[in-house]
Parts: C-alpha cells; structure tokens; sequence
C-alpha cells in the first residue's frame, strides 16, 4: 500500500482563504439572498414586460425588511459588499414608499363626504353580526361591499340600517358582486366598465353633483386576467374622462400603488390617490403580516381634498376595510 501525502503550498493556502473572504464578502448565503432580491426589485420597474414581474411589483415593503435584514447581517459579519448589496435593496423598494408619506395636509377641517370600502370575502359569513354593527356606526354617506354573496344583499336589507341597498347584478345571476349602500334620494347607475357590473352613485355634496362609483377589479393572476384587469383601467379612466361633474372611485382594485398598472391608471384618467400623505396603510391580506400591501384604495379628482383616511378593523374577511373623508374645496 502507498500512501501519498498532498501538501499545500504557501501560496495555495493564500489562494483559499482569499477565495474564503471573497465568499464571505460577496457570495455568501446572506450576500446571495441580496443579489437575488436586488436583481428582482430591479426588474420589478418593467412590469410591462411580463405580468409575473407586475405582480413582484406589488409587494415593495417586503424587500425593505428583507434588505435591512441582509444590511445589518453584513454589517455583523463585516463584509462590506453584503451591506452595500443590503443597502441597494433598501434603496430601490423605498423609492416607490416614501411619496406615500408625502403631500400637503387637507385645509379642511369638516368632512363633506365620507366613503367606505370593504371586501367581505366569500365565504366569511361567521362574523356577519360584527359587520351589520360596523355598518351601523361607520356614519358614511356611500359604503360599497366586494365579494358580497347573494345571502349578503337580502340580508343588510334592514330598515335599521337607513341605506337603500344596490345591487348591480343582472338578476342575481352572479354568485358574488359590489353592493352599494347609499341614501335614500341617490341617483344610481350601472356601468360596464369592469369585468363586473359597477354601480355610480351621485349625490350632492355643497351644492355640487359628486358621482362615487364602487368597483371591483378582475385579480391578476395570469396572463390572460392581467391583460383583462390592463383592459378594464384603461376603459374605468375613459369613463372617469367623460364624466362632467367630480368623480371618485372606490374599492378593491387587487393591485398596490407601485404596480405599473396602477401608476398607468393614475395617469390617464387624471385621478389622485387618497394615500399620499397618508402612508402605506395596507388592507390585504388580514392573514399574514408579512405579505400585507394596500390593494383596496379610493381615487379622486382635484375638486377634492383628503381630510382623513383610515384602515380599519378586519371582520372575519381577508380584508380591511377603508373609510376616507373627503371635502370639496373652494
């Protein structure tokens, strides 16, 4: 038997702990985990290139923990590269965040128009005497209910309740829909716009027709359904466009701030987003705290100022609901 006995040279032993710094510094479990989130914070901006990197764009806010998390962890191991990739990756995903937490606070004081949104989800009926309560106190002039079953509509029919209840489905012929609670005098329109039908409701506010519509937008998940959701922003801001008195728009619209569909919308119809000024304010999901980004919002045109704007409470949904003061200005 012959035993061979492999020594390294001197400067083989250099080379490997080099190649060992070089890992920990660059390449290391911390170091690609930045890399490959930074890349895809990057390639979220092109969201018009592929509707999976529309949907990474959603979800801002988790890139920040995590690139704090891979900055400190650099710092702790003094690897200066893993920091500055954790450092970019912070950078890049709160670009989109901060201008939420920017704008002129309302001159208003008093609340001309109060407006709440909330999703029911489906199946969440276990709670439903905690939304009958909540729609007792909320005090809106217009409360729109997505996902609303058929059970929902004949059940918030109550004289208790002092709305009449709107419900734009073509003879209950769609399992679930927007229901509108608005008052008694309201002049209530369906429109086509969306994928579902969408009721407008207008209401004088100071003297001044104001047209609220309630929408539901078509969830992005595919190809298909995102060019359809794509689809139903462009015709919603025709809509808006043609409408000659003040228009504000509510509800679920699946998507956050910092998706290229939603900037798009904001922009063709000439729209603002009541959250700039108010933060991040995220409504889904109720379930994972991690994950939760705002996707229920409420847009308006410049005739108005935001005097407050809340999330509230979940009632058994996956969502929470948003209830927004508005006033006309001068």
């Amino acid at each position: 038997m012959r035993i061979v006995l492999a020594v390294c040279r001197p400067h083989d032993m250099n080379k490997l702990a080099t190649s060992q710094r070089a890992l920990v510094t660059f390449g290391g479990p911390l170091g690609i985990v930045g890399i490959m989130i930074a890349l895809l914070s990057v390639m979220a901006f092109y969201g018009e290139w592929w509707w999976l990197l529309d949907i990474a764009a959603n979800f801002r806010p988790q890139p920040v923990v995590i690139g704090a998390g891979v900055l400190l962890g650099g710092a702790a191991l003094r690897a200066r590269g893993v920091a500055a990739i954790g450092s970019v990756v912070v950078v890049l995903n709160l670009g989109p965040i901060l201008p939420l937490y920017w704008g002129a606070g309302a001159t208003a004081t008093d609340s001309e128009l109060r407006i709440a949104s909330y999703n029911l989800l489906q199946s969440a009926t276990e709670d439903s005497g905690e939304v009958i309560e909540w729609l007792r106190t909320v005090d809106a002039d217009v409360v729109f209910l997505q996902a609303a079953r058929l059970r929902w509509a004949k059940f918030i029919r109550r004289p208790d309740l002092g709305w009449t209840v709107i419900d734009p489905r073509p003879r209950d012929h769609e399992s679930f829909g927007t229901l509108a609670l608005v008052p008694v005098d309201a002049d209530v329109t369906f429109v086509d716009v969306l994928y579902r039908r969408s009721p407008a409701v207008t209401i004088e506010v100071d003297g001044e027709a104001v047209t609220v519509l309630g929408i539901h937008a078509l969830s992005p998940y595919g190809r298909a359904r995102s060019e359809i959701r794509d689809t139903e922003f462009l015709e919603l801001a025709d809509w808006v466009n043609g409408m000659g008195n003040p228009v504000v728009v509510a509800g679920d619209f699946n998507v956050s701030p910092f998706s290229r569909s939603f900037r798009h919308l904001l922009q063709v119809s000439d729209r603002q987003n009541s959250l700039d000024g108010f933060g991040l304010q995220p409504t889904w999901p109720t379930t994972n705290v991690f994950l939760r980004v705002p996707i229920d919002h409420l847009l308006y045109t410049a005739g108005f100022e935001v005097v407050d704007r809340q999330v509230l409470g979940s009632f058994g949904s996956d969502h929470f609901p948003i209830v927004v003061d508005l006033a006309l200005r001068g």
